[in-house]
């Protein structure tokens, strides 16, 4: 499947799954001194869409594309990183928000797909840490799955680059260290930036796992600057 074509299913998916919820999904929780405010929403449409879009983020066709000498820029990399964050938290959001939903529901005896309250209730924390969790290992799994396939994730294919090793194959322990390592990248993000920029487009979770970012191309294609 063309990246141009890839990119434009994901930019309908992620318009209708916010679409489908009011332009606002998932659920989330602000508290600043005494005064919490709570937020949760999700539909059955988004819940919907949500799953076709991980769906689709993980099985589409991917064309066969050569692999380059040339590392893939920092400026690509992040971008495909935020496609990729953006995919999987507005394919896990809805389903997400529903304990949220349905615990609310408890308290109030009416069934809404969406409410907003400006309080805090004993049981919050209970429904929305273990949603942000599982966010997080979602997250984590993705890379790590398509990283011990040496295939590219959603974000990587749209803007032309796979993750290989060059030293040995691609195994579990070599996937785990390198995708650790990458997600202590995103907590300090700017740091990363500019390591990635001083060490010629080589990022910390690239030389600590023995594995690089290279691009791919259609064959009798030019590789482009970045």
């Amino acid at each position: 499947m063309h990246r141009i074509l890839v990119f434009f299913i994901a930019a309908i998916l992620f318009y209708v799954v916010t679409n489908f919820s009011g332009g606002n999904v998932g659920v989330s929780s602000e508290c600043i001194n005494d005064t919490c405010s709570v937020t949760a929403s999700t539909s059955l449409l988004s819940i919907g869409f949500g799953i076709v879009f991980i769906v689709f983020a993980v099985m589409f066709p991917r064309a066969k594309r050569n692999d380059c000498e040339k590392l893939a820029g920092v400026w690509r990399r992040f971008g495909a990183f935020l496609i990729d964050f953006i995919v999987i938290i507005l394919a896990l959001s809805p389903i997400l928000a529903l304990p949220a939903i349905i615990t609310e529901y408890t308290y109030t005896n009416e069934f809404l797909w969406s409410f907003q309250r400006e309080f805090s209730r004993s049981t919050d924390n209970a429904v929305i840490i273990p949603s942000a969790f599982i966010l997080l290992v979602g997250l984590v799994y993705y890379f790590y799955k398509f990283t011990l396939l040496s295939k590219p994730t959603i974000g990587q294919y749209i803007l032309g680059y796979r993750i290989i090793v060059f030293s040995t194959n691609m195994s579990k322990s070599v996937a785990f260290k390198r995708v650790g390592l990458s997600m202590l990248g995103m907590c300090a993000w700017p740091i990363a930036i500019i390591h990635g920029l001083i060490k010629k487009r080589v990022f910390w979770w690239d030389s600590g796992s023995g594995s690089r970012a290279i691009l791919t191309l259609a064959a009798n294609k030019p590789i482009k600057q970045d």
